[in-house]
């Protein structure tokens, strides 16, 4: 999948000098609550590449501790800044999730838009998820993906906002999965930067009128250099 995206940004790069700019390596843990499955966690660990502050290729696992066998979930993303006024850039995103206990297996592609400003920034796209059921054929559907977010501080030390999303880097979600996330990111001169979010989201379909509310906690450290 990451020759997929490497070409679908190839007409972007031509004549393209390919320096890195910043590289990151982070690592995660998040603690879940919710009326389905009750308490359980999930461990990840993610990296990225930027080349000349316009392409940037991305890709991390993960691994979810809900049931006996642990779930695994892997995604790869490669982000063009397009060469327009506005900071508009197109992304093509490769996720993978395996649910052994469940004998079920999701894969999806999804091309997105998004709008990153430093106050404010909106995702839009359009994910096109195929998932199989112990040996049935996979079912294909197409679900639209948005995630809206605003920082209400951003300087050089911190970073406070808040993000609206039914989807994450490893997993694009129904409709109605959204989640509501508060944020800070204590961010220090040598690159290092620690991470705290307080997430409410629920697992519906059809809006707030199911009732599988969860709340989580995620802690994380971030390198960049």
């Amino acid at each position: 999948m990451g020759m997929c995206i490497f070409c679908f940004l190839l007409p972007a790069l031509h004549g393209f000098d390919m320096g890195i700019t910043q590289k990151e390596l982070g690592g995660n843990f998040r603690a879940r609550y919710d009326r389905v499955f009750l308490n359980y966690f999930d461990a990840t660990i993610h990296g990225s590449l930027e080349f000349k502050h316009r392409l940037a290729l991305n890709g991390g696992i993960a691994l979810e501790f809900l049931e006996d066998t642990p779930n695994l979930n892997i995604f790869t993303n490669g982000e063009m800044a397009l060469p327009l006024p506005v900071p508009l850039s197109a992304a093509l995103t490769y996720v993978y999730n395996r649910m052994p206990d469940y004998q079920t297996t999701v894969h999806s592609v999804v091309p997105a838009l998004s709008l990153n400003g430093r106050r404010a920034g909106i995702s839009l796209g359009l994910p096109l998820r195929f998932t199989s059921f112990h040996s049935e054929p996979a079912v294909f559907e197409s679900i639209f993906s948005f995630l809206v977010y605003v920082n209400f501080y951003y300087s050089d030390t911190a970073k406070f906002g808040m993000r609206w999303a039914n989807f994450d880097d490893y997993l694009f979600g129904n409709i109605g999965a959204y989640s509501l996330t508060v944020y800070y990111f204590c961010i220090f001169s040598t690159g290092v930067s620690l991470i705290h979010e307080l997430t409410l989201y629920q697992t519906g379909s059809i809006g707030f009128a199911a009732n599988f509310y969860g709340l989580s906690y995620r802690g994380g450290i971030q390198f960049q250099w």
